[in-house]
């Protein structure tokens, strides 16, 4: 298999070595201590001024292709860069602490997606339906109190779902248009780039961007004819599509997330399972955590650390956070059996989601 992204010969420095199947040691549930914060949506937030055609391959020229991580200089430091994991020994050994945040105003679904090293975390608010209460994107800053939440809705959208946010503050994710197609898109401050990847055959068409790294790759996936997914890397600066292929026999893929060394991480289905993947210059790594049926690798920061979720053998969904070899297993406090860690920054904070016994979901920021 070749190399996913453009890197020099050899490995890169501070590139972890993956295990052939990643391991589990020491893993432990941890009861996180929580304080709810009910978030108000703030007027003003502010749409885009202006919207970029659907493009299908192709360099389109806007603000993004004007930013540092576009720059040759910028994305060769990033590659090689060594950064070290924000999850020290210490870290393993305490008590964290956790922000709950409900969007108000009808929905009865928060998810928070992601965050940045800033802090700023992106989610989705929204439940009850798409004529009820559409799906809407939302961002928020530390310290997460009442009134921080701005939601965000892509213009004539049906739904827009926010997932990835690098340290640039941009954005990624997608959103349902009058005509019912599902299409990505990448939106910083008043520009927003609708991204369609070409060989989707989808009628109408369904394409998703997950996740983006502070070089300018976003991951995502498209539908075929079938139903089925298939993953792969949108290069924003340069507007061009590189497909993700795995070594293994699947129905669908999607990749989730990417980071600034070009490890990707996704998911892939056999059957009824689930299975997480790391993807390191070409290297596939399938991850099985639980009950090794359903595993989901949601993000993934430049050190290497990996999070996102799995079934046990009860039968319950716990958040995680994989790091050189160890993994701690998390469980929110009101969890009712969902806890779902759904993104991570370079200092160690913790984006996700739980569902309460009332059936609500509910955004955390974990530290």
């Amino acid at each position: 298999m070749s190399d996913l992204l453009p890197s020099p010969p050899g490995p890169l420095p501070g590139v972890r070595r993956w295990p052939r199947r990643l391991a589990v040691t020491a893993a432990v549930v941890v009861a996180v201590t929580g304080v709810l914060l009910v978030g108000t949506a703030v007027a003003g937030s502010a749409a885009p001024t202006a919207v970029v055609p659907i493009t299908t391959g192709g360099l389109v020229r806007d603000a993004l292709t004007g930013l540092p991580m576009c720059t040759a200089a910028s994305r060769r430091a990033a590659a090689a860069a060594r950064t070290a994991s924000p999850f020290g020994p210490q870290w393993w050994k305490r008590k964290l602490t956790m922000a709950t945040f409900t969007v108000t105003g009808g929905p009865r679904s928060t998810q928070l997606r992601a965050i940045n090293d800033a802090g700023i975390a992106v989610g989705t608010a929204g439940g009850g339906g798409e004529l009820l209460y559409p799906s809407t994107g939302f961002l928020i800053r530390a310290p997460y109190r009442q009134g921080d939440v701005v939601r965000r809705t892509v213009p004539g959208a049906r739904q827009t779902v926010e997932t990835g946010i690098n340290r640039f503050s941009v954005h990624v994710g997608s959103f349902v248009g009058k005509d019912g197609a599902t299409s990505g898109f990448v939106w910083f401050g008043d520009t927003l780039r609708a991204v369609r990847d070409p060989l989707g055959r989808a009628r109408p068409s369904i394409d998703r961007l997950f996740g983006i790294s502070d070089t300018g790759w976003a991951a995502g996936a498209y539908d075929d004819e079938k139903g089925l997914s298939h993953g792969y890397l949108y290069d924003v600066c340069r507007g061009t599509f590189q497909p993700i292929g795995i070594p293994v026999a699947h129905t669908n893929l999607e990749a989730t997330g990417v980071n600034a060394k070009g490890v990707v991480v996704g998911n892939f289905a056999t059957g009824e399972s689930l299975h997480g993947f790391v993807l390191d210059r070409g290297r596939f790594t399938p991850l099985d955590l639980g009950n090794a049926t359903q595993t989901q690798v949601l993000g993934v920061d430049n050190a290497g650390d990996l999070v996102g979720s799995y079934v046990d053998r009860t039968g319950a969904t716990l958040g995680f956070v994989w790091s050189n070899g160890r993994v701690r297993s998390l469980s929110a406090p009101g969890a009712a059996g969902c806890t779902v860690v759904s993104g991570v920054n370079g200092r160690g904070r913790l984006a996700g989601y739980f569902t309460t016994v009332d059936r609500r979901t509910v955004g955390f920021v974990a530290t």
